[in-house]
């Protein structure tokens, strides 16, 4: 039907995990479906040409070409939330699914937070994927990303650093966090512990306008990980897309990072490791920091001045007398000229050089006239 109307099919990025099997079952029956209708072009992760090519490098480059993504949340795959995030902050329409016989929704709400208020397609098999993202497609494409749904408010956002703090207390926890205690720069804390209800918007927000942001990975090993560090991919994901200044910590552990970032995350051993990763990353900021702050202190001082020069100018007056008639009662000096004037009942005439007061006094004789 596109070829009939000379219209290019939609570039469509598919974002799914590799197991549970069922989802890369239903992913591959619903592209096969799609490439029939041409409708749109789906490009599904493990079909790109990544022969010799860094395969992080190469799904971003494919997300940024497409014009949607779908991305499967079922199991809550890490690579697949990093992928997602990466799309919403790349300003990307996005069509979320689940296999909800495996993944409820509650599940996902939990996992990540963010995405518990946005729609996900509930799908059992790869035909229903496909008749459904058909029978959507016009309404999808005149929706407005979720970026742009959410960035208008971040202009008005408290801007300092966001700290994605580890799940649990350990030793290197605890310094990498006084690290924070002691810097000049502002800090927003998202604490797992604390709280696990930060909405999408929120992020969007804080991403934007944040100087910086730490995501503090919790091991693999360790109880609780999989759930927080599941949100904490997908707002990597999308400090990625947004261009962010984001620094991803973890300790070493046994499970390796998931793919899509594994490069980018600072791993450490000991505490005093982390604490020096988080340190030579703050401190940079701090120098920004402070030299946007003394430039924002000189252009004020510059504002100060501007304005005070010009009360004085009010107040001076224009060197012109015909410019300032309304102000000369206010700086006009009474001179031995304009003394004779009052004196002289007949004409008078001044001469002088041009700014020596021809006009002046004349102007203040006819102010002095019209009040007597």
């Amino acid at each position: 039907m596109t070829k009939e109307l000379g219209l290019t099919p939609i570039a469509v990025f598919y974002a799914y995990p590799s197991s549970p099997q069922s989802a890369a079952d239903a992913a591959a029956t619903a592209v096969t479906h799609l490439d029939r209708t041409k409708l749109a072009s789906v490009l599904p992760w493990d079909k790109l040409m990544i022969n010799g090519r860094p395969i992080p490098s190469e799904i971003f480059a494919a997300i940024d070409s497409a014009d949607v993504l779908i991305g499967d949340l079922t199991g809550l795959n890490p690579n697949v939330l990093y992928e997602v995030g990466y799309a919403i902050g790349r300003g990307k329409r996005i069509w979320l699914t689940a296999d909800l016989t495996r993944t409820s929704r509650e599940a996902i709400a939990a996992g990540v937070p963010p995405l518990g208020t946005i729609g996900i397609y509930a799908y059992q098999n790869g035909h229903q994927l496909a008749a459904s993202f058909e029978g959507e497609l016009i309404a999808i494409l005149e929706k407005t990303p979720l970026l742009s749904q959410f960035s208008a408010a971040a202009t008005n956002g408290a801007r300092g650093v966001l700290v994605m703090k580890a799940l649990h207390d350990t030793d290197a926890s605890v310094r990498v966090m006084e690290r924070f205690s002691n810097t000049p720069v502002a800090v927003i804390l998202d604490d797992p512990a604390e709280t696990n209800a930060r909405s999408l918007a929120w992020y969007i927000e804080r991403l934007i306008t944040s100087p910086g942001v730490l995501v503090h990975f919790t091991a693999a090993d360790r109880t609780g990980a999989s759930t927080v560090n599941a949100r904490y991919a997908f707002v990597a994901g999308m400090a990625r897309g947004l261009r962010a200044n984001a620094l991803l910590l973890q300790e070493k552990s046994t499970a390796p990072v998931p793919l899509d970032f594994r490069e980018d995350v600072s791993m450490y051993g000991s505490g005093r490791e982390a604490t020096r990763a988080v340190g030579d990353w703050i401190t940079l900021i701090e120098t920004d920091q402070a030299q946007l702050i003394a430039k924002e202190e000189e252009d004020r001082e510059r504002s100060v001045k501007r304005t005070s020069l010009q009360i004085l100018y009010r107040g001076i007056g224009d060197f012109v007398a015909e410019n300032d008639r309304d102000l000369i009662s206010e700086y006009f000096l009474e001179t031995a000229a304009y003394l004779n004037a009052l004196e002289t009942s007949g004409a008078i005439i001044f001469v002088g050089r041009k700014g020596t007061g021809k006009t002046a006094n004349l102007l203040k004789l006819a102010l002095k006239e019209a009040k007597s």
